[in-house]
């Protein structure tokens, strides 16, 4: 089974962000990893990110650069070079996922193709 890595693009909403990875950690398939792209946010944010990597139920990285204006691409790039997985999932910090998101992503990877959009139920 193939590592995927989720990257959650984040700035300056730290109960957003808890809710996000709250989500992710109620995931059917944990045979994933988290990585925080936090695009300049204060301390609060560095500080959830620390307490709730003790509590993730998998690997939990956190990709940090300097407040020099809006540059989410670029810590994306950063939190991309800092992933293990063979698939990338890109998600806002205040999005809230159902329990099978990986597994639905999962189900429609495909190698050489990109899979966008939202899954609604």
């Amino acid at each position: 089974m193939k590592l995927i890595s989720v990257i959650v693009t984040t700035y300056n909403w730290p109960e957003a962000l808890r809710a996000c990875l709250e989500s992710l950690f109620a995931q059917d398939d944990r045979h994933f990893e988290i990585i925080i792209a936090d695009d300049g946010s204060t301390q609060d944010t560095h500080d959830l990110v620390q307490t709730l990597k003790s509590q993730s139920p998998v690997p939990l990285k956190h990709a940090y650069q300097a407040d020099k204006g809006f540059r989410a691409g670029t810590i994306r790039n950063k939190a991309v070079a800092l992933s293990a997985g063979d698939y990338l999932v890109f998600l806002d910090g205040d999005c809230i996922v159902f329990p099978d998101f990986i597994q639905k992503h999962r189900e429609l990877a495909e190698s050489g193709f990109l899979y966008r959009g939202i899954v609604f139920y």
